[in-house]
């Protein structure tokens, strides 16, 4: 879990809490040549044993949100500006394609802050796992 507290520029964040779980999944992975493309696709209800039992790997991951303690100049934070880009990114996403009421504001910041989180972690697991392969010279 973490928690955000934010000043007066990032309101929409503060007293925000996450919780964070970490699920392994079994995926296949489709290859096309021919059609020059990858589909990944979850496996549903497979049946997947820890393959973090002493956290390592979820800690190392979650290291990336130390980030949010650097602030740049005049109080701002890029990670705080990263949380308000994708909250005004998915506001317009959702009031262009949607046919439904938009949710209200909350629900749409929590949406926001969710997904972002999502793609720093995809990001950093994919890191870790790349830093893996190169330092076993596997391909």
């Amino acid at each position: 879990m973490f928690g955000m507290v934010a000043g007066s520029k990032y309101t929409q964040l503060s007293w925000t809490q996450c919780e964070i779980a970490f699920e392994p999944s079994l995926f296949t992975v489709d290859v096309s040549l021919v059609n020059a493309t990858i589909k990944v696709s979850r496996v549903e209800h497979a049946q997947v044993g820890d393959l973090d039992p002493a956290l390592n790997l979820r800690s190392a991951a979650m290291d990336n949100y130390w980030l949010s303690y650097v602030t740049a100049a005049r109080g701002t934070s890029n990670v705080g500006d990263a949380f308000m880009e994708s909250i005004k990114s998915l506001r317009t996403n959702r009031s262009v394609w949607s046919d439904i009421h938009a949710p209200d504001y909350r629900s749409l910041v929590l949406d926001a802050i969710t997904e972002s989180v999502d793609a720093v972690i995809d990001d950093s697991l994919v890191a870790l796992g790349s830093l893996a392969l190169k330092f076993s010279n596997a391909t």
